[in-house]
């Protein structure tokens, strides 16, 4: 008999439903036999019925994005599920997740902060909001070899190993890319809503009134020309400025820069943690350096072994930069 739920009920002939799983009655998934509530059933259960109810592709892209992105909130009150009903006719809801607004990656928090460095695991370290999702941690716990690892491989245009057909833009190919959609380059996008430059003086002067001029105390009529102070935030219309430059921080500029120096470092440590690319964990990476050269009875080379940690740690000292 295969079930569908665990069921600890005392089984009458007027309270038993067929395909519900009670204690006593064997369930099998594959060729693993089943007869309580166990951790091993449950393992079993998730990832033998996942696909009743998600696509398990989608899920492993929406992971993937969450994780190289650091999209803290995504997974948890920031993430939303759609469907679009069965796939088949009597079959259960097939749901995708789908981003809402984003507003935490990078390292950025949701008020503009940047809180979070490129070395992040956020999914085994708990960084992330509702870190203690099911859905997210068995998911990550059962599919990271089969699924998880193929797709993040599958965004970045590798072929070996992948079972997906390859993209024709594949999203995480370099920071270069992927900087190009950040900044609405209508070479990739092909969004004519985009295209051409937005000059850097328009965004200066943007970043001017939000966030400089506001902290400015006027003085008579000043604060109606715009030049200083801001409308109170209830309704009696009263000018105030900011008096503690509370919102300097957020002078960023177009954080361009900044933001392809952590994709570029983000993408590297990824590579470490799925074992791709240049710097892969349990590798046989190394770091060679000359240990106090000018003293006579210290001059060998010291060499380092990268085995078990990412790729800008030291593994001699742990610590990184060393």
């Amino acid at each position: 008999m295969n079930g569908k739920a665990v069921t600890v009920a005392e089984v009458t002939k007027n309270n038993y439903k067929k395909g519900k799983f009670y204690e006593g009655i064997e369930v099998m998934y594959g060729t693993h036999h089943h007869l309580y509530d166990t951790k091993e059933y449950r393992a079993d259960k998730f990832m033998y019925e996942l696909t009743d109810h998600f696509d398990l592709e989608y899920l492993a892209t929406y992971f993937v994005m969450t994780e190289v992105f650091e999209c803290y909130d995504s997974r948890g009150k920031n993430a939303m599920f759609a469907s679009w009903g069965p796939l088949k006719e009597g079959g259960e809801y097939i749901w995708y997740p789908i981003f809402y607004d984003i507003d935490t990656q990078l390292g950025v928090n949701n008020t503009g902060i940047p809180s979070f460095e490129y070395n992040v695991d956020a999914t085994e370290d708990g960084n992330y909001s509702t870190s203690d999702s099911v859905l997210w941690n068995n998911f990550y716990t059962y599919f990271k070899n089969a699924e998880i690892i193929a797709k993040y491989r599958h965004l970045k245009g590798i072929t070996a190993g992948v079972p997906w057909t390859p993209l024709k833009k594949r999203p995480l190919q370099s920071p270069e890319y992927i900087e190009q959609w950040y900044n609405t380059d209508y070479e990739v996008t092909g969004s004519l809503a985009h295209k051409g430059t937005r000059p850097m003086v328009a965004k200066n002067l943007d970043q001017y009134y939000k966030y400089i001029t506001i902290t400015n105390r006027g003085l008579n009529d000043e604060y109606k020309t715009g030049i200083c102070g801001h409308i109170s935030g209830d309704d009696t219309g009263v000018y105030t400025y900011d008096a503690g430059c509370g919102y300097f921080y957020m002078l960023q500029g177009d954080r361009s820069l900044s933001r392809y120096q952590f994709l570029k470092n983000r993408l590297e440590y990824i590579d470490s943690w799925l074992n791709q690319g240049n710097y892969k964990r349990g590798g046989a990476n190394r770091i060679r350096g000359r240990v106090a050269a000018n003293n006579p009875n210290n001059t060998s080379d010291v060499w380092v072994e990268t085995t078990d940690e990412p790729y800008f740690l030291d593994a001699g000292y742990g610590e990184p930069g060393n």
